[in-house]
C-alpha cells in the first residue's frame, strides 16, 4: 500500500486533517467539553493542531488571539446560533424525535458548513510563518488554547476540573496519534 505525499498546508488539508482528527475516539466529546466549560473554539483548537503537527508551527499567544479575532464574528453570528438551534431542536414538545430528526440534521449539515467557512477565515499561506517554529509538543499546546479561551470566558479555573484535565489529555493522545 503506497502512501500519498503531504501537499502542503491548505486549507483542504486543514479541513481532511480537522474532520480525521475530530473523528477519533474521545476527541468529539472532549472537543464539546471544553467548548461548553470554557468557551473553547474547537475550530481554532482544530487549526493549532494542524499548524502544528502538519506545518510545525506553535501558534503563540499572539497568533492565537489573532487567530480568534478572524473567527470571533462568523462564530458569534452564524456558526453559535446554528449550534444553539441544533441543540434546542432535539427537545420539541409534543414533536417525535422521528419527526424532527430531519430538520435537526440539516441545522447540523449547516453548521458543519459554517465551520468550514470558518477554517477558510482562518487559514493563510503566511500562517505557516506565525508562532515558533519546532516539534510540536501537544500538552502545552492544547493547554494554552484551553487556557486562552477560559481567560476570555472567565472560565479559567474550570482548568482544575478533572473532567476538562481528562479532556486535555485525551486530545493530547489524539494530537500525537
Amino acid at each position: 500500500m503506497s502512501r500519498r505525499a503531504d501537499p502542503g498546508p491548505s486549507h483542504d488539508a486543514l479541513v481532511a486533517y480537522a474532520l480525521e482528527t475530530y473523528g477519533r475516539a474521545g476527541v468529539a466529546g472532549s472537543c464539546v467539553l471544553l467548548q461548553d466549560r470554557l468557551g473553547v473554539d474547537v475550530v481554532v483548537l482544530l487549526y493549532a493542531m494542524y499548524l502544528a503537527r502538519r506545518c510545525h508551527v506553535i501558534l503563540d499567544d499572539q497568533a492565537l488571539q489573532a487567530a480568534d479575532a478572524r473567527v470571533a464574528n462568523w462564530r458569534r453570528e452564524v456558526i453559535v446560533p446554528l449550534r444553539s438551534l441544533r441543540r434546542r431542536i432535539g427537545s420539541v414538545s409534543g414533536v417525535s424525535q422521528a419527526m424532527m430528526s430531519p430538520t435537526r440534521q440539516r441545522i447540523k449539515e449547516a453548521e458543519l458548513s459554517a465551520e468550514v467557512v470558518a477554517f477558510a477565515l482562518l487559514f493563510r499561506e503566511e500562517d505557516v510563518d506565525l508562532g515558533q517554529r519546532g516539534s510540536a509538543t501537544s500538552a502545552p499546546l492544547i493547554s494554552r488554547v484551553a487556557r486562552f479561551y477560559g481567560s476570555q470566558s472567565g472560565n479559567v479555573m474550570t482548568l482544575r476540573d478533572a473532567d476538562v484535565k481528562e479532556a486535555i489529555t485525551r486530545l493530547t493522545a489524539a494530537f500525537r496519534a
